[in-house]
C-alpha cells in the first residue's frame, strides 16, 4: 500500500513589508499562513527593516534548490527551542507561512536581492524559533546592519516586532522630506506640482508584486481612476517624488486619505533593480470596484503622456498604460482655469486643468490654499 507523498514546503518567517497589511504582503498570496513565530536577534529600522539573526540559531543558509533547502529544513523537524547565547539579543516577532511553490520563493528572493553563492542584499538562511505550533526551523531573510543604522528599540532580552511607530520615520527623509511613489496622473510634473508645488523628481522606480487597474470612478476626473493592485506576478512602473510635509499634507487631502485612497508605506526598486530597495509612501485605493471602471480619454493621456515623458518603458506603456479601457463617451473633467491665480495657467485641450509648465515661478499659491478642510477633503477624495 503505498504512502501518500507530502507536498514539500519552506516554512518561511516574515517580519516587515512582507506582513499582511503592507506592500509586498501579495507576494505571499496563496501561501499558508501558519500563525506567528518569535526569533532572535536585533530588528533594525532605519529604512528599509531588516533583521540580523543571533549566529548561535543559524543552522543553513539557502540555496538555489527548493527541494534540497526543504530537505535541510526536515533534518530539523526536532529542533531544540533557540538559545541566542550572549550579546544582548531580542527576541523578533514575525509570520508564518508556509511556501510550496518553488516560483513563490523565488520572487521573495528576488524582493529580498538574494543571491544563492553570489553577492546578496538579504540572505535567507535557516534558524530555530518557537512558533505557535512550538520549536521549529524557519527561514528568515537577514542582513548585517549597515554602520549608523538604529535598532527599533527596546534593544535587549524584550519582544519587538516591526513596524514599533507610526511607519512615517522610516519614509521620513533628511529635512522633513517625504518620498511618494507615483504611478498614475501624478507622473504629469504639471499634475504633481498642481498640489505640491515644490515636489521634486528623484527618478523611476518599480514596485514589485502589484498591476496597474482602474478600481474607482471619479466625477472629476470623468471615469475610472488608476490603482496599484497585488499581484504577486506583475508590476507597476512609476517614479519617486521628494515632498515636504506641506506637500504631503495637500496630497493626503486630494487622494482622499484614509477613506477613499489610504497612504501606505511600500517598498519600490530604483530604476526596476531589485538590489536598490527604498521604502516610499504610496496612495491606493480602499474600496475597489470588483470590474475595470473605464477612464476617460483625457485622464487616461494624462497618464500616458506623463510616463512617457519620465521614461517608463516602452513596453510597459505599450502593453499596460495603452491597454486601460477608455470610455470615449465621458466628459471633459470639471475643473476649468478659473480656479487658479490669474495668469498661472493656460488653456488645454482637456480643460486647462494644469499650471503653465513654461512658468518660471512655480510657488504662486494655488485655490487649494483658499479652501477650508472640509471642501479639500470633498475635492481631494473626488481626484
Amino acid at each position: 500500500m503505498r504512502t501518500a507523498s507530502v507536498m514539500p514546503y519552506l516554512r518561511i518567517l516574515v517580519y516587515g513589508t512582507l506582513k499582511r497589511g503592507h506592500g509586498n504582503h501579495g507576494l505571499l498570496e496563496g501561501a499558508e499562513f501558519a500563525g506567528t513565530g518569535v526569533v532572535y536577534g536585533r530588528l533594525h529600522g532605519q529604512g528599509i527593516p531588516f533583521l540580523k539573526p543571533a549566529p548561535k540559531t543559524v543552522m543553513a543558509v539557502g540555496t538555489a534548490s527548493f527541494a534540497a533547502d526543504a530537505a535541510r529544513q526536515a533534518e530539523e523537524a526536532g529542533c531544540a527551542p533557540p538559545e541566542p547565547g550572549r550579546g544582548g539579543w531580542s527576541r523578533i516577532r514575525g509570520e508564518v507561512y508556509l511556501v510550496r511553490d518553488p516560483a513563490m520563493l523565488a520572487r521573495l528572493d528576488r524582493l529580498e536581492g538574494f543571491r544563492p553563492g553570489g553577492r546578496s542584499l538579504y540572505t535567507r538562511v535557516l534558524v530555530a524559533a518557537n512558533t505557535d505550533a512550538g520549536a521549529r526551523a524557519v527561514w528568515v531573510y537577514g542582513m548585517d546592519a549597515p554602520r549608523g543604522d538604529r535598532l527599533v528599540p527596546p534593544e535587549g532580552e524584550k519582544e519587538v516586532s516591526w513596524p514599533a511607530f507610526d511607519p512615517t520615520p522610516r519614509a521620513e527623509l533628511a529635512e522633513g522630506k517625504h518620498r511618494i511613489f507615483a504611478y498614475g496622473s501624478l507622473l504629469l510634473s504639471q499634475d504633481a506640482r498642481r498640489t505640491a508645488p515644490k515636489a521634486i523628481w528623484r527618478g523611476r522606480a518599480l514596485l514589485p508584486a502589484h498591476r496597474l487597474a482602474l478600481t474607482l470612478y471619479s466625477a472629476a476626473r470623468s471615469g475610472g481612476v488608476a490603482d496599484a493592485v497585488p499581484d504577486a506576478k506583475r508590476g507597476v512602473w512609476g517614479g519617486i517624488y521628494e515632498v515636504g510635509p506641506r506637500g504631503l499634507a495637500r496630497l493626503d487631502a486630494r487622494e482622499g486619505h484614509p477613506g477613499i485612497y489610504r497612504r501606505e508605506l511600500v517598498t519600490v526598486w530604483l530604476d526596476g533593480q531589485p538590489d536598490t530597495p527604498v521604502e516610499a509612501w504610496v496612495y491606493r485605493v480602499v474600496n475597489r470596484e470588483e470590474k475595470a471602471v473605464p477612464a476617460s480619454a483625457a485622464y487616461k493621456s494624462i497618464i500616458a503622456d506623463g510616463a512617457r515623458k519620465r521614461g517608463l518603458p516602452k513596453a510597459y506603456i505599450r502593453n499596460v498604460i495603452d491597454r486601460l479601457p477608455v470610455d470615449r463617451g465621458a466628459k471633459s473633467p470639471l475643473y476649468r482655469d478659473s480656479v487658479y491665480e490669474a495668469g498661472r495657467t493656460k488653456s488645454l485641450a482637456n480643460g486647462g486643468l494644469f499650471p503653465d509648465p513654461q512658468a518660471e515661478d512655480l510657488s504662486w499659491s494655488p485655490w487649494w490654499d483658499r479652501m477650508d478642510d472640509t471642501t479639500r477633503l470633498a475635492v481631494g477624495s473626488r481626484w
